[in-house]
């Protein structure tokens, strides 16, 4: 989803406005494999997953018989959650504070390598 030709000064309200983040998907941290029926998009940006994006699929595909799920946790692995687009409905899905390691150990295993003993239950990094 492209911004708006008029950039104003706010590019990151723009930002968020259009994709529902104020950050775009690092080039070096994103990958597309492909096989057949199957596309996985994977990206890493900051603060908040894009949301707008999202939707704007979600829009897109209404017609069509498609499926995605979107998993996405900060940095920091304070919150975590999935997008999941089936049967035409689009489904946001936030974890529970409660299960957030759970959930980054499982789907984002390499976020957590040589971590997952220093995180405690709310998923916070445990100082040393």
């Amino acid at each position: 989803m492209p911004l708006p030709e008029n950039i104003t000064s706010d590019l990151a309200k723009q930002r968020i406005e259009a994709w529902g983040s104020s950050f775009s998907p690092y080039p070096t941290e994103t990958f597309v494999t492909q096989r057949e029926g199957f596309i996985e998009i994977c990206f890493l940006t900051g603060l908040a997953p894009p949301f707008g994006i999202y939707r704007k699929l979600a829009e897109i595909f209404a017609n069509l018989d498609v499926c995605f799920t979107a998993k996405y946790i900060n940095q920091y692995g304070s919150f975590g959650g999935r997008y999941e687009y089936r049967n035409s409905v689009l489904y946001h899905c936030l974890c529970e504070m409660a299960d957030i390691r759970k959930f980054g150990i499982a789907e984002f295993d390499i976020w957590y390598e040589g971590l997952s003993d220093r995180l405690e239950s709310d998923g916070y990094l445990v100082e040393d």
